[in-house]
């Protein structure tokens, strides 16, 4: 028989018919492998293991560890499992104020005694990362979650929204957070190679057919784009039933200047018509129809105002055709100076012509 093995309990104590196994299958009642087989309750650090603080414990209790006093609050109990002194895992239950209890679980990498990594409080909070768990999930720290779970809110259920972080949605590559509802088919990203937010429109029940809808990277919006430009970056029409409004008051101006030559830079200017190429960049929203407009290259040279290259691969220009407007203004008010001043002379030219009477 194996030394060092022990059996508690009345069945055990001089019976006959409960013998050690001595080898697995030999009809022995206790299993081969067992060092220590109790019947009834254990007490450690207590010697009413059926009982406790106020006769809370139930009857059915089989192990109790206790490290307070009966009657006072305060005290821990501590269960440490693992192979030597330095490498072990510890499960301790604490008794604060009030009568209010705590699990906590400890571990270690081995390199420093064990600290807390979990509890879980007399309200059933757990908390991850943080001794005081405000929520009935707190975790300080980051999270991962492979599979998609139901999240409910104030009792209304938010059935089939998912967390993962892993290749999908295509667009936004390997190890990016993000969340989506199988139902409402809306998809948000965190993208960590731009520090951006991405909103995508899911084709249910396809969830990897995802088009991106919104996107906000380093403070600019992109609606259609990967790659927002501006603070507001459109790559699409536009509409509204009220106009846009631009800041112009005069208490924001300064180096306020008539603008001169006005007609001599319209008269410079190539208005044209035109149909977008898509070949050139298939990425933008572009339409089939014929537009009126101006050449951004041929602009530049005369009214550097109104152009902007943007900050993408091709370093895309465009024009802010609403700061046309005043060079148009001036050009028309100079132009209409030089009819005055025709109208002016050929009314002369007629008074001197005119036959003395």
């Amino acid at each position: 028989m194996r030394s060092q093995r022990l059996a508690i309990g009345d069945n055990y104590i001089d019976n006959p018919d409960y013998t050690w196994e001595e080898e697995n299958g030999d009809g022995g009642e206790i299993d081969y492998l067992a060092d220590l087989v109790v019947e009834g309750n254990v007490g450690i650090g207590t010697t009413a293991p059926e009982s406790g603080y106020g006769g809370i414990m139930s009857a059915d209790t089989t192990l109790s560890i206790l490290g307070g006093v009966s009657g006072h609050e305060g005290g821990t109990s501590r269960l440490n499992l693992g192979g030597d002194n330095r490498h072990y895992a510890s499960i301790v239950g604490e008794h604060t104020t009030g009568g209010r209890s705590n699990l906590q679980f400890y571990t270690s990498t081995g390199a420093t005694n064990p600290s807390e990594k979990m509890r879980i409080d007399y309200n059933g909070n757990v908390g991850i990362g943080t001794t005081g768990p405000g929520y009935k999930l707190h975790v300080a720290g980051s999270t991962y979650l492979s599979n998609f779970p139901t999240v409910s809110s104030g009792g209304t259920s938010l059935s089939g929204w998912g967390i993962g972080n892993g290749t999908w949605p295509p667009q936004v590559g390997a190890q990016n957070p993000y969340v989506f509802n199988y139902h409402t088919g809306l998809a948000f990203s965190a993208h960590s190679a731009y520090g951006g937010i991405r909103f995508y429109n899911q084709a249910y029940p396809n969830v990897t057919q995802s088009t991106l809808v919104m996107n906000i990277i380093n403070g600019n919006v992109g609606i259609g784009t990967t790659s927002p430009s501006y603070t507001l970056h459109v790559n699409g029409s536009v509409a509204g039933t009220s106009a846009y409004n631009n800041l112009s008051d005069k208490r924001f101006k300064k180096n306020v200047q008539p603008i001169s030559k006005a007609l001599s830079s319209v008269m410079a200017l190539q208005g044209v018509t035109f149909n977008w190429d898509k070949t050139a960049n298939p990425s933008l929203n572009l339409d089939e129809k014929s537009h009126f407009g101006f050449i951004a290259q041929e602009v530049e040279p005369v009214l550097p105002q109104v152009v902007t290259t943007a900050n993408d691969s091709l370093k895309s220009k465009s024009i802010a055709y609403a700061e046309l407007v005043p060079v148009l203004t001036e050009a028309i008010k100079e132009q209409q100076g030089q009819i005055d001043n025709l109208k002016q002379e050929i009314s002369q030219l007629k008074e001197q012509s005119r036959p003395a009477e």
